[in-house]
């Protein structure tokens, strides 16, 4: 019985320490951005690291909002998304990629000019999200402007 106390007491003191570590890993809030204008829900973010910017899935507003991470503000606003749900930004190509759940498209965009350089219509993105194999990544890059669908190859 004394042993069986023991291993419980010891369980106790190193989950009590645990719990204690976690409590210095919290989120703490650094900023706020205001987005003028908006209402609805984010879905998912894209990150351009060198270029200091959040890319934010407006769902509820059918944009992306472009976010500028150094000087805490709301860089741009683009419309023309049918509810925007999963980014990826690739930055060796400096494209934005941007799944639409009812619009069945995937987007991307030229993140200097935020110019849309390509639209595969009938792409229904799965979970949400946009994930290119390396092959995919590859063949994006090389690839001319086209409809064609790589993912399809």
């Amino acid at each position: 019985m004394k042993k069986v106390c023991i291993i419980y007491l010891v369980l106790f003191v190193i989950f009590g320490m645990a719990a204690k570590a976690q409590e210095k890993q919290l989120l703490k809030l650094l900023v706020t951005t205001p987005l003028p204008g908006f209402s609805g829900d984010f879905d998912h973010f894209g990150i351009d690291l060198k270029g200091h910017r959040l890319f934010v899935a407006a769902l509820g507003n059918d944009t992306v909002e472009v976010l500028d991470t150094a000087g805490n503000r709301h860089e741009k606003s683009i419309s023309g998304f049918g509810e925007p749900q999963g980014l990826l930004y690739l930055e060796d190509t400096q494209r934005l990629h941007v799944a639409n759940g009812s619009a069945d498209r995937v987007d991307i965009l030229d993140t200097r000019s935020f110019a849309s350089v390509r639209r595969w219509q009938g792409v229904r993105p799965q979970n949400r999200s946009i994930r290119y194999p390396l092959r995919v990544r590859r063949e994006l890059s090389r690839q001319p402007h086209t409809s064609r669908n790589p993912l399809a190859m």
